[in-house]
């Protein structure tokens, strides 16, 4: 909830009326979900998804600098769940330990897009400095550049304590990564997409130890004292430029609600987690394998992750064998995906979430029937010259029926009756 005196602005909340649309659009694991706006009777607030988790800032307080593959994962996912955000228009705008929630798994997500910067106009408070980039100092718009910058400083804070310790701390892969992210010209950073990559493949191919003995924590800064600030707290976040249908010369802003405190944190490194896939087809899930009820909820996740994928690169032969060519409802949909990416064309967010998986009463070793709550961002066709010429809206199921065949040893999609859910 706003402070009523940014309440009162009918300007402010107009704006957020009219980006409303957009917002909620922005769905990704990596980012706590806005629900709605509301604006009543003098109170302008925002409904999203309750965050578990402690912030960076606070684990960093309390531990010091992060081994390197803990620290790439993070990185990663946050890299991931910006580039899913620049593809759309959105910015961050903030980034910074204390805007990232680390929870069990290690679930990584980024809060706090950024309403302090649109209040602010631009002006950067003293605590946000070290993770501005020159261009931003000078007085620039926050764009995709600037938050590559501020990543490339949370890389360094992560594995060092500090973003301002000399070069020749900073060694290894991972190191690199972060020289790359902070190079002064912003029109010579890379992409957070490129940045998520580069990350995961060093995660995947074992993180180096070399690596790993070469960036060692700095010493020279000690953690700070952990904020007085609950775990449990609101936060705010989302800048939307004029790129979004807004009609905005300035960036919108949305809040989120951290949960609290995890006390597992970050768990050993595993290759086959979803924080280290995204470079190649998603691996099956052992699980997934056997003829039982929760073989089959494995599966399901890992067909709709298989979907993702597909809509994203175009490669939709993985999907293909794990789903029967009967199945009515899908074969549109693996049109779609391979139309979208025709011609040097592409198709842009679509990102399947799946909530929850149940499995129905209906369920029999021959016929397994399951319900599942799923999200789909916003998708976005766009041609080869850059233009979007197509769109489809975000959507939410919460009873996608999907039925499973057991053949050859192996589960397949053999229909799914709901229409529209995995268009």
């Amino acid at each position: 909830m706003f402070h009523s005196s940014l309440a009162a602005d009918a300007r402010l909340a107009d704006r957020f009326l009219r980006a409303r649309g957009a917002l909620t659009g922005l769905w990704h694991p990596g980012i706590a979900r806005l629900l709605d706006v509301i604006v009543e009777d003098g109170t302008l607030a925002l409904v999203t998804d309750l965050a578990s988790g402690v912030d960076l800032a606070h684990r960093l307080a309390q531990t010091g600098p992060l081994p390197p593959i803990a620290a790439a994962q993070i990185a990663a996912t946050a890299a991931e769940a910006m580039a899913a955000a620049h593809r759309v228009g959105v910015v961050h705008g903030d980034l910074k330990p204390s805007n990232v929630l680390v929870a069990r798994g290690p679930k990584v997500q980024l809060t706090d897009f950024s309403v302090a910067l649109f209040v602010r106009a631009g002006r950067l408070r003293s605590e946000s400095s070290e993770y501005a980039a020159p261009d931003i100092i000078d007085g620039a718009v926050p764009g995709p550049a600037s938050d590559v910058f501020a990543l490339g400083c949370l890389i360094r804070k992560m594995t060092t304590g500090t973003t301002s310790a000399p070069e020749d701390e900073y060694q290894g892969e991972l190191q690199e990564v972060a020289q790359e992210c902070l190079r002064p010209d912003p029109a010579t950073r890379p992409e957070a997409q490129e940045v998520h990559d580069r990350l995961q493949s060093w995660l995947a191919n074992g993180a180096g130890e070399a690596d790993q003995r070469r960036a060692l924590p700095s010493t020279s800064v000690p953690a700070k004292a952990p904020s007085r600030e609950s775990p449990r707290r609101p936060a705010w976040w989302v800048w939307v430029g004029a790129a979004l249908a807004i009609g905005l010369a300035t960036w919108g802003t949305v809040a989120v609600l951290s949960g609290g405190a995890d006390p597992e944190g970050l768990q050993p490194f595993d290759p086959g987690s979803p924080a280290v896939q995204g470079i190649g087809t998603p691996s099956q899930p052992a699980g997934a394998t056997a003829k039982t009820q929760e073989g089959g909820v494995s599966f399901v996740g890992h067909w709709f992750a298989l979907l993702s994928y597909a809509v994203r690169t175009g490669d939709t032969v993985a999907l293909d064998k794990a789903t029967n060519t009967a199945c009515a409802e899908c074969r549109p949909a693996l049109e779609a995906i391979r139309a979208g990416h025709a011609d040097d064309a592409k198709l842009v967010g679509g990102t399947y979430v799946v909530r929850r998986v149940s499995t129905s009463n209906l369920w029999t070793p021959e016929r397994a029937v399951y319900d599942v709550t799923v999200d789909r961002s916003q998708r976005a066709t766009v041609n080869a010259a850059g233009l979007t010429v197509a769109t489809l809206p975000a959507l939410s199921f919460v009873n996608c029926v999907v039925v499973l065949e057991w053949t050859d040893e192996r589960w397949r999609v053999l229909e799914i009756p709901t229409t529209g859910c995995v268009n």
